[in-house]
C-alpha cells in the first residue's frame, strides 16, 4: 500500500490531476521491490526457499485518481522493465485523459452511486481499448456495483473509520435510489466486502494460479456471484480477453429491417436535448452516458446499433464483412436500453452465408421475463450502461446453421415496443487469452516559450512531442488546441509513421505590437490508433516583448472649491491590449489634512473601515480606483468632497 498523501494534498495544482505523479511513485516503490528482491538472504530474493516476491506477476490496484494514476503507471511500464505488470484493477477511477493501458488487463470497478465522479467515466478504460491495436488480447471488463458510493471502498473516507473527516458522498435524497436509507444502498462493510471479492478474483485471474479461469465469469458478463457480496447487485460486461469483436460501422452494418422495426447507425454524443444529424437518440433527462462522447470534444466518438420497434415481430440487427465464428463461442452483445420505452424483451437470430438461419432465446432474461431492463429510471440517478446480453448459439447450430459462418446476427423483438443500442458484440471464449507481452508507444506533448515578436502578424509556433517506444505501424493521434483569442479551439489528427521518434504540433501565433499578458495555447491530446498518450497536456507560453506603457498622473486643477470633486487624471504612454488599473490612496500632504467630514458619506463608506469623520483621510486608508480600457490610454480617478 503507497502512501500518495503529499500529491493528495496538491494535485489541483496539476493540469492532469495528479495521475502522472501518482505513475512515478507506484514506479519508484517497483524499483525498490527490485532492490529489496535481490537482496542477499532477503526472503525475497530469487531461489531463497522463503521467496515470495514474484515481480512477473505484479498487479496494481488504485482507488479514484489513485486509479488514473495506476493506469499511467502501467502504461509507461514495458516489457524490457525488471518487472512486470500482469493486470490492474481500478476503483471508482477518474480519467480525464481518457487514457486506458493496452495489452495490459483491466478491471474498473464502477460505483452507480458514486457522488464524486458521477458520470463513471471510469468506463472509458474498458471502451478505449477496443479501438487502438487489433491484436490487443487483455481482458477489459467493466464491474458496475449498484448502491456503490465513491468513498466507501477506502477506510480512510468512510466515517466511523476515519481518522480525518469522511461523509457519504452521494448528494440525493436519504430514502430514494442511492440514498442511506433505501435497501439497495450498500453499506460500508458491505461495498468493501465487494470491493474485496472483486480485486481479489482479478489477482487469481490476472496471475494465472490454479482454476482462475474459475473466476472468469464474475468479470465477463455473467449472471453470477459469489458468497461473500452478500446480495450485492453487481453487473459486468467485457471486451478483448481473446473475443472476436464486431462494431457497428466498422465490420458491421444493419440489415434489412423488417416487421415495422427502425435501425440505423449513429454515434453517441452525450446531449440531453438531442444532438446534430446522425447523433443518436436524446437521452432521458440528467441521463448519465458513460460510452457516448461529448459534441466538440477531441475525444473520437464511436457509432452505435439503434433498434427502435413499436409492435412485437420486428426484427432488426447487423451483417458482418468478415462472418463470426461461434462453433465454441458464445455471442455477446454490448446492449443499452433506452430508459423511457421501459425493459424489452427479444429473441436473437444467427444467419450463416447460406441463408440458413435459428431464432433462440437471451440467456440472461430477468425475474420479470424481460431481456433486458433499464437501470434507475430518475432525475439525476439514470445511466444508459451496456449490459451484456448473451447468447448460447448450440441450439442454433442444433437446427442447421453453421456456427463456424455466421454473417448476422439480428434482434427479434418479443415485447411490444422497445429502443436500443447496441455498442458491439463479440464470440466469447469460455478461457481466458493470454495477452501479448507488450505496450503501445507512448506520446508526450512537450512545453514551449516563444516570443511574441512584431512581425510578421500572424505565424506558426512548433509545439514538440516526443514518442517512447517503437512505432511499427501507422498511428494517430488527436489533439485540440485552445487558442490564444477567447473562444478559439481547433481540433485536428496527427499521423505518425513508422519509426518516427518525435514531432511537432502547429498552433498559431498573433504578434502586436502593444503591452500584453502573456498567452498561452493548452494542447490535450487523445490516442486513436496505433499508440498512447503518456503526458498529453502541453503548454505554448506567448512572451510579450512590448515595453510595459509608463503611467503619469496630474491633477486636473491643483485648487478646488469644496463641493467640487477632486480629479487626478492618469495618462499612459501608449495604449494596452489589457485594462490598465489604476488606483490612488489619500496620504498625508505638507498642509492641513482633509479629514472624514470633507467627503461625502456615501463615498467613504464604500472604500473605508470605518466612518470615523474626525479621522483624517489618509489615516482611513481610502483612494480612488478606476481602469484605463483596452486600447485607450487616460482615465480620471476622482474624489468627491462635500460643500
Amino acid at each position: 500500500s503507497v502512501r500518495v498523501n503529499g500529491i493528495n494534498a496538491q494535485d489541483f495544482r496539476l493540469d492532469d490531476g495528479g495521475a502522472g505523479a501518482r505513475a512515478t511513485i507506484v514506479q519508484r516503490h517497483l524499483d525498490h521491490w527490485v532492490d529489496l528482491a535481490a537482496a542477499p538472504g532477503s526472503p525475497g530474493s530469487p531461489g531463497s526457499p522463503g521467496s515470495r516476491v514474484d515481480l512477473d506477476r505484479v498487479v496494481l490496484v488504485g482507488h479514484s485518481r489513485g486509479g488514473e494514476g495506476v493506469d499511467r503507471a502501467s502504461i509507461r511500464i514495458g516489457a524490457d522493465d525488471p518487472y512486470r505488470i500482469a493486470g490492474q484493477v481500478l476503483l471508482a477511477p477518474t480519467d480525464f485523459g481518457a487514457q486506458t493501458a493496452p495489452y495490459v488487463p483491466t478491471v474498473t470497478v464502477l460505483p452507480y452511486c458514486d457522488g464524486d465522479v458521477s458520470d463513471i467515466q471510469g468506463q472509458q478504460f474498458t471502451d478505449n481499448g477496443r479501438d487502438l491495436v487489433d491484436d490487443d488480447t487483455s481482458l477489459k471488463s467493466s464491474v458496475l456495483v449498484m448502491g456503490a458510493n465513491h468513498n466507501y471502498f477506502n477506510t480512510e473516507w468512510t466515517p466511523a473509520t476515519a481518522v480525518a473527516p469522511a461523509n457519504d458522498d452521494w448528494y440525493g435524497d436519504r430514502d430514494a435510489p442511492c440514498g442511506r436509507r433505501h435497501p439497495g444502498r450498500l453499506s460500508a462493510a458491505e461495498q468493501r466486502a465487494v470491493g474485496t471479492a472483486y480485486v481479489a478474483g482479478a489477482v487469481a485471474l490476472f496471475t494465472g494460479g490454479a482454476g482462475s479461469d474459475a473466476v472468469l465469469p464474475l468479470y465477463d458478463g455473467s449472471a453470477v456471484t459469489v458468497g461473500s457480496v452478500g446480495d450485492a447487485d453487481v453487473r459486468t460486461h467485457a471486451l478483448g480477453g481473446g473475443r472476436s469483436a464486431r462494431r457497428p460501422g466498422i465490420e458491421a452494418t444493419p440489415t434489412l429491417a423488417t416487421g415495422g422495426a427502425e435501425t440505423r447507425l449513429c454515434r453517441g454524443v452525450a446531449s440531453y436535448r438531442g444532438g446534430p444529424v446522425g447523433t443518436c437518440a436524446p437521452a432521458a433527462r440528467d441521463a448519465i452516458t458513460p460510452h457516448w462522447g461529448r459534441q466538440g470534444s477531441p475525444v473520437p466518438l464511436r457509432q452505435f446499433f439503434e433498434l427502435r420497434w413499436r409492435q412485437a415481430g420486428a426484427v432488426g440487427g447487423l451483417r458482418f464483412d468478415d462472418p463470426l465464428d461461434l462453433g465454441a463461442d458464445r455471442l455477446e452483445l454490448r446492449t443499452i436500453v433506452d430508459p423511457r420505452s421501459g425493459p424489452v424483451d427479444v429473441d436473437v437470430r444467427l444467419t450463416d452465408s447460406t441463408g440458413a438461419s435459428a431464432t433462440v432465446p437471451a440467456q440472461n432474461r430477468t425475474d420479470d421475463g424481460d431481456t433486458l431492463a433499464p437501470l434507475l429510471v430518475e432525475r439525476g440517478l439514470t445511466k444508459l450502461w451496456a449490459q451484456a446480453l448473451l447468447v448460447d448459439p448450440v441450439a442454433a447450430g442444433a437446427s442447421g446453421v453453421d456456427l463456424t459462418d455466421v454473417v448476422a446476427v439480428e434482434l427479434v423483438a418479443t415485447s411490444d415496443r422497445g429502443r436500443l443500442w447496441v455498442a458491439d458484440l463479440a464470440a466469447a471464449p469460455a478461457t481466458l487469452a493470454a495477452g501479448p507481452d507488450r505496450r503501445l508507444p507512448r506520446v508526450t506533448i512537450g512545453d514551449l516559450r516563444v516570443p511574441e515578436g512584431d512581425r510578421p502578424a500572424s505565424r506558426t509556433a512548433r509545439l514538440p512531442f516526443r514518442i517512447d517506444g517503437v512505432v511499427t505501424r501507422p498511428a494517430r493521434f488527436v489533439v485540440q488546441t485552445t487558442g490564444q483569442a477567447r473562444g478559439a479551439r481547433q481540433r485536428f489528427a496527427v499521423d505518425v509513421a513508422p519509426g518516427q521518434t518525435s514531432g511537432s504540433i502547429p498552433v498559431a501565433v498573433t504578434a502586436n505590437t502593444i503591452a500584453d499578458y502573456p498567452s498561452r495555447t493548452e494542447v490535450v491530446a487523445y490516442p486513436v490508433t496505433g499508440l498512447m498518450t503518456d503526458d498529453y497536456l502541453g503548454r505554448l507560453t506567448v512572451v510579450d516583448d512590448d515595453p510595459e506603457p509608463v503611467l503619469r498622473v496630474r491633477p486636473v486643477a491643483r485648487r478646488v472649491v469644496e463641493g467640487e470633486p477632486i480629479v487626478l487624471r492618469a495618462t499612459i504612454s501608449a495604449p494596452a491590449a489589457y485594462e490598465f488599473g489604476v488606483y490612488g490612496e489619500v496620504v498625508a500632504g505638507p498642509g492641513a489634512d482633509l479629514r472624514g467630514d470633507d467627503v461625502p458619506l456615501e463615498w467613504l463608506a464604500e472604500r473605508a473601515a470605518t466612518d470615523d469623520l474626525r479621522q483624517p483621510l489618509h489615516r482611513l486608508y481610502v483612494g480612488a480606483f478606476e481602469q484605463i480600457p483596452s486600447g485607450e490610454r487616460r482615465v480620471d480617478l476622482v474624489i468627491p468632497t462635500s460643500r
